[in-house]
């Protein structure tokens, strides 16, 4: 079977995607735990195991990006790779994540 290639977006184009106010569906695909310590600015906790109940809730045409701890974490593509896989269009896997935001002193929520 085919599978396709998960798309990546760097942390300068998200960046410039929240400071242009662009619509799209931010989701941290780490544990509840983790995401309750911190996650981006809006982002909605859907662990890569919840995302098959959770997908319904969202429109597929919708842009959804994805990301996790960081380089190392695959989580984020392991959860673009599903919402694929359920129809999603336009998924892109942020790959530095957590750590490569705050790396860089970029704001963050806690739960």
């Amino acid at each position: 079977m085919y599978e396709q290639k998960v798309r990546t977006i760097s942390f300068d184009e998200l960046l410039q995607k929240f400071k242009n106010n662009e619509r799209f569906v931010l989701v941290d695909a780490r544990s509840g735990e983790d995401y309750d310590k911190s996650h981006l600015p809006g982002a909605l906790s859907i662990p890569v195991e919840e995302i098959r109940d959770y997908a319904g809730r969202l429109d597929k045409d919708e842009e959804i990006i994805t990301y996790c701890g960081g380089f190392q974490c695959p989580a984020s593509t392991m959860a673009a790779k599903e919402f694929m896989s359920l129809g999603f269009k336009d998924v892109l896997d942020y790959k530095g994540g957590i750590q490569e935001w705050s790396e860089k002193r970029y704001p963050t929520e806690s739960s």
